[in-house]
């Protein structure tokens, strides 16, 4: 039954706004009552937050495998094709977007030991592209600014488009692109002058 509450609220999520969704469309979606609901979720929003918890599941292996820093593949591609993977989850998961970019759930932890996404994204890219780079204290914040600004923009595109805005991806990856090299070449300008 929890499952098909959270089925339903993800399917109402593709037609609806988060903060339109009550515990009586969830449960005519879902195709019980509004008391089956209520023995198991609280309110609508520990059914999202039940939903939330699904996609940052979703959301930790998908970065646990984007990064990783494949023998003979340029940063660059890499760093290009994780954005392309991103942006597909997002397509193929009935209502992320909608909720992701509500403000309803936090989207800042993934996983089951609640990390920080952010954090943790920042750290990979850094690593792929600072090799050397200690990480102990935490990535750059040149990379965490980085990796908030692309979850900002590539939520303005979902919001512009369900299927998400291509111009407003395009103009996304293509920062994204300028700002990496911006970074890696200040912190390969910076490892140089160290030697």
């Amino acid at each position: 039954m929890v499952e098909s509450i959270v089925d339903a609220a993800a399917t109402l999520l593709v037609s609806f706004d988060a903060t339109d969704i009550t515990t009586t469309r969830i449960a005519e979606q879902a195709g019980c009552s509004v008391a089956a609901i209520y023995r198991f979720f609280p309110n609508r929003e520990a059914v999202f937050a039940e939903l939330g918890d699904r996609y940052r599941a979703r959301l930790a292996s998908l970065h646990a495998g984007l990064l990783a820093i494949p023998r003979g593949r340029e940063p660059d591609l890499v760093a290009r094709e994780a954005f392309d993977r991103v942006i597909g989850f997002v397509r193929s998961e009935p209502g992320f977007a909608n909720l992701w970019w509500s403000g309803l759930i936090d989207t800042r932890t993934i996983g089951s030991d609640r990390r920080d996404g952010f954090v943790f994204v920042a750290e990979r890219l850094q690593a792929l592209y600072e090799p050397d780079a200690d990480l102990s204290s935490g990535p750059s914040p040149d990379y965490l600014v980085l990796v908030e600004a692309a979850d900002h923009l590539i939520g303005v595109a979902f919001r512009a488009s369900a299927d998400g805005d291509q111009a407003i991806l395009d103009a996304t990856r293509s920062l994204l692109t300028l700002h990496l090299r911006d970074i890696t070449n200040g912190a390969n300008s910076s490892s140089h002058a160290a030697s």
